[in-house]
């Protein structure tokens, strides 16, 4: 009968350990039940925030991607329209008064601009390569 009462008491005291390591998983599960209803909540919040930036971006591409097709329009006539002036026709005035300007070459050498400047270089003395040591 001791042994009887010892184990029944040993059951009622493991069944009351069992029952409050249920409870503090329980409270704990609640607790991050809800720290994860609210995150998702936020998260739903931004997913609408984005969703109405994209509307809102897809609605104003076709007026940018316009602006930039027109832009590069401007470009390329600006480029290429000018040298429809110079090929003849009604602007060959034009052309004459360019041609007799004459143009700027920055990276052609000429030796007539050397030989007016007076720089010959026979008279600017020995180069480098013939400088005593």
């Amino acid at each position: 009968m001791i042994k009887n009462r010892e184990s029944a008491s040993m059951s009622r005291k493991k069944k009351k350990d069992y029952l409050l390591t249920l409870e503090g998983r329980l409270k704990f599960a609640l607790y991050e039940n809800e720290s994860l209803k609210s995150e998702n909540g936020n998260l739903k919040r931004q997913l609408e925030g984005i969703l109405s930036e994209n509307t809102v971006l897809k609605v104003t591409a076709p007026k940018r991607r316009a602006v930039c097709l027109m832009a590069v329009l401007v470009f390329v006539m600006l480029n290429v329209g000018p040298m429809s002036l110079f090929q003849g026709g009604p602007g060959s005035k034009l052309r004459d008064v360019s041609l007799q300007q004459g143009g700027r070459h920055l990276l052609a050498f000429s030796s007539e601009a050397e030989t007016e400047a007076g720089m010959d270089p026979d008279s600017l003395g020995p180069g480098p390569s013939e400088t005593g040591d």
